[in-house]
């Protein structure tokens, strides 16, 4: 059973929709705008190192390098 009307899955869609829903948020807290778009770029900041980190360190785990990671069929030149 599900509850779910699509419309989170269309919010999701829209370009830059956590930014605002983000700063409408903080806004509701007294928070500046300019200071919430500084904290907005902070966590995806913070968000986008700690994966990356976390694929590194899981890749590295694994035994693997980066010239594994190539997409089947696809010459190291870009080109197939």
């Amino acid at each position: 059973m599900s509850f779910d009307d699509g419309f989170g899955q269309d919010l999701a869609r829209i370009p830059g929709g956590f930014v605002v829903g983000v700063v409408f948020a903080l806004a509701l807290f007294g928070i500046g705008e300019e200071r919430a778009v500084a904290v907005v770029a902070v966590v995806i900041a913070s968000k986008l190192i700690a994966v990356g980190l976390i694929r590194a360190l899981t890749l590295w785990r694994q035994g693997g390098t980066l010239a594994d990671l190539q997409v089947p069929g696809v010459e190291a030149d870009g080109c197939a």
